[in-house]
């Protein structure tokens, strides 16, 4: 007997030695060696099918929109009316409360119904903001349901001296309207009506946008 040979290996062990797949780390990435051929794998790469063939939705881009709202003075006179409302609303509640609602008169109710309606009406626009984009205008804010119209669809503009117009069919009521207190309305309006249509009608009787507009 023979000292210092090790056991044979049978044929069964060879053949799933041969086919083993030993992972080994390198600054490129792991390798995965099986038998002579070497498959790399760059680190954080994902391998799955699924996820490289996603499709991103197809939506504008941040520096596509251009957006426009009111001067910080408007914004703050938001702020604090939606601060008195809820003071208004405070104090009738907690004198309602302690005293009961006897104790709070009608010239408190009046008092309250009209803070509440100024902040319904005014708070949403003076803090609504507009989003233009190549074929859309975008209308949004606070308390409110957002308003979108596409520039392709608008049929008429009427370019009042307080507020815009945007008509996208014969009907009475406009699709989108938005007050020319907004910071750039100017710039807003020349970069609307150069992107409409050239079948679109654009209504400004007082004229002073002539020379910026692209009318036809």
């Amino acid at each position: 007997m023979s000292e210092g040979r090790g056991e044979q290996a049978s044929p069964k062990q060879l053949s799933q030695l041969k086919h083993s797949r030993v992972k080994k780390y390198t600054p490129s990435g792991f390798q995965f060696r099986r038998s002579s051929s070497v498959l790399n794998i760059p680190s954080g790469m994902n391998t799955r099918s699924g996820d490289r063939d996603a499709e991103l939705p197809d939506r504008p881009r941040p520096s596509d929109v251009e957006v426009y709202r009111y001067g910080m003075p408007y914004r703050w006179l938001a702020y604090g009316t939606g601060g008195l409302v809820l003071l208004a609303v405070g104090a009738v509640g907690w004198v309602a409360v302690t005293g009961g609602l006897s104790e709070v008169n009608w010239g408190a109710y009046a008092g309250l119904a009209t803070a509440l309606v100024c902040g319904v009406t005014s708070v949403p626009t003076l803090l609504s903001e507009l989003h233009l984009t190549e074929d859309r205008l975008r209308k949004t804010g606070p308390l409110r349901a957002g308003q979108e119209v596409r520039l392709d669809e608008v049929r008429r503009v009427f370019i009042g001296g307080a507020s815009v117009e945007l008509y996208s069919s014969s009907d009475v009521d406009p699709a989108l309207t938005f007050h020319r207190k907004i910071q750039g309305s100017d710039d807003l309006i020349e970069k609307l009506v150069g992107r409409l249509p050239a079948s679109a009608e654009i209504d400004h009787p007082s004229g002073e946008l002539d020379g910026r507009l692209e009318i036809a």
